[in-house]
């Protein structure tokens, strides 16, 4: 099979289209014919080996590879088709349309691959497509991890910074699902699609600086790693939460009260409410940039670059 491999950190040219053997199922697995993959900003840090700061010593030692990769494929989504299963799968059946997330074991930059049937992997409504499948997982469910790790309610205030991205995009539909006020924290150009998304109000970062000290919201969630927690605390109410989603390392480890910090979760029922919700036009998958495989280091390349909006996804040739 085809997959887009990379052998050492580096540029977005890192990555270079091989041949590799095909994946077998495991007793519990399925093996997923791939569809459509998504292109996050995970995927590009680790291709760059570029983590928040304090973090990178530990994440190449222990996880990634100190001078080049563990792991040769990248991807952490995927939507496609089962196209075997092992002798213990009960849950899915050869042809189902079916995305899901692979975490640290990455490998969805590939024509194929294996995954446990028991985790993270949730069947796709017919009304949605794969290229949607595989785009609303990573900022989906970070949103909807961290909005209910800070109990965002119904009537709260909410404040979303980095609100144009993949995480951003879906936090600022979420939280009005949940029925909170929200103001989107982004380019001015987009304001027009915050508004269309759900935002109450938008605040263009370009012109009008964060409203620090204002304690003016209930809830702060920083999709971008730009807020603090002393910003994020004088942005919010006396006993609001601020939610810090590319926190360093020290403000990992020494963040006080009201501070949600961490990695998201990669729940299949998380998945799979967000597919139903997309499958009910609740929630709006947004997708700057549709690419071929052979053409994966053109989205990496769109991928970090500054006027990305929403997602980017890869679909297989």
């Amino acid at each position: 099979m085809k997959a887009a491999v990379y052998r050492k950190y580096g540029e977005p040219k890192v990555l270079q289209i091989q041949d590799v053997p095909d994946p077998k199922a495991g007793v519990y697995d399925v093996v997923v014919r791939i569809h459509a993959t998504a292109v996050t900003m995970g995927d590009v840090r680790i291709r760059k080996a570029m983590f928040p700061s304090g973090f990178a010593p530990m994440a190449r030692l222990f996880v990634f590879g100190v001078f080049e990769p563990r792991k040769k494929i990248l991807g952490m989504c995927y939507a496609g088709r089962v196209e075997s299963v092992g002798k213990e799968v009960t849950a899915f059946a050869v042809g189902d349309r079916v995305s899901g997330m692979t975490g640290l074991s990455m490998g969805a930059y590939a024509e194929k691959v294996a995954v446990d049937s028991r985790k993270a992997i949730a069947k796709i409504p017919a009304s949605v497509s794969f290229e949607k499948a595989a785009g609303v997982l990573f900022g989906g469910t970070a949103a909807l991890h961290y909005l209910r790790k800070i109990k965002l309610a119904k009537g709260q205030s909410i404040l979303v910074n980095g609100s144009t991205g993949s995480v951003g995009t879906n936090a600022v539909q979420l939280a009005k699902i949940i029925g909170a006020r929200v103001t989107a924290v982004g380019n001015g150009k987009y304001s027009r699609l915050l508004v269309s998304l759900g935002a109450d109000h938008t605040i263009d970062y370009r012109k009008k600086p964060l409203p620090v000290g204002s304690h003016a919201y209930d809830v702060v969630l920083d999709c971008v790693g730009t807020i603090t927690p002393k910003i994020g605390r004088s942005i919010a109410t006396k006993n609001g939460m601020v939610g810090l989603m590319a926190a360093n390392l020290w403000h990992t480890v020494f963040h006080g009260k009201n501070i949600v910090v961490g990695p998201a979760t990669e729940q299949a029922s998380d998945m799979q409410y967000l597919l139903d919700l997309v499958s009910k036009k609740k929630l709006n998958v947004v997708i700057d940039g549709v690419y071929g495989l052979k053409d994966i280091s053109k989205a990496h390349a769109h991928a970090e670059g500054r006027s990305k909006v929403g997602n980017i996804v890869v679909i297989m040739e």
